[in-house]
């Protein structure tokens, strides 16, 4: 529907309408990828009881994702908590500082 009023739109606003058809299709296209993403990655969302390690939230009443057994290397960048990556990236940071 959004996809023959975005090409049919009239001249004058050809160019609003543009800008605005592209978000659309930006925001339909990541809600694919994120879906995916979630339907290859994630066994359950769990509280911090079903959580360990790098994945363990800071407070228990907070949902994090639990990964199912042989899940690929990369979803472990989607479900860990977010103080883990910040820890993760400040040392990877002072690491690649330090080989200067």
């Amino acid at each position: 529907m959004f996809g023959t009023k975005c090409i049919w739109s009239p001249r004058k606003n050809r160019f609003i309408s543009d800008i605005i058809c592209k978000s659309i299709f930006l925001r339909l296209a990541t809600i694919t990828i994120v879906s995916q993403v979630e339907s290859e990655c994630v066994e359950k969302r769990g509280s911090g009881k079903d959580l360990t390690g790098e994945f363990r939230m800071a407070l228990p009443i907070v949902l994090g994702y639990v990964l199912p057994e042989g899940a690929p290397p990369w979803c472990a960048m989607y479900a860990r908590s977010e103080p883990n990556f910040a820890k993760q990236l400040r040392d990877h940071q002072v690491s690649e500082k330090g080989e200067e």
